[in-house]
């Protein structure tokens, strides 16, 4: 799902049309943990593009394959998990990268410094 907010913010009875839903599904789901809105200081819920992307997939999982809350608790856990993990990889490549970069900036160098051999 793309863009159904337009990149704005709206109202939970505007979500709930938008990913068709009843709102008082919607906040089943908040209360399960499952889609956390943003409030605003007089406590409306607000929901943006991300929010209804979730619902939309809490609804295929729910509604089409028969997951539990529990089960979607769980798959989204385990994403969350490998997301953390993904990153964690990506930021000891960049470190491995860095330090080859810099054996071979120092090798450069010191190759520069020796004398060359005719061999």
């Amino acid at each position: 799902m793309s863009s159904l907010t337009n990149g704005g913010l709206v109202f939970i009875s505007q979500a709930s049309v938008l990913v068709k839903m009843h709102p008082q599904t919607v906040r089943l789901y908040e209360n399960a943990g499952l889609i956390e809105p943003i409030r605003t200081a007089g406590g409306t819920r607000l929901y943006n593009d991300a929010h209804l992307d979730r619902l939309c997939r809490i609804k295929v999982l729910s509604n089409s394959l028969g997951i539990s809350i529990e089960g979607i608790k769980a798959i989204f856990a385990l994403e969350d998990k490998l997301s953390q993990c993904q990153s964690e990889g990506e930021r000891q490549r960049r470190a491995h990268l860095r330090r080859e970069k810099a054996l071979l900036d120092e090798i450069a160098e010191l190759s520069k410094k020796q004398p060359h051999s005719p061999f």
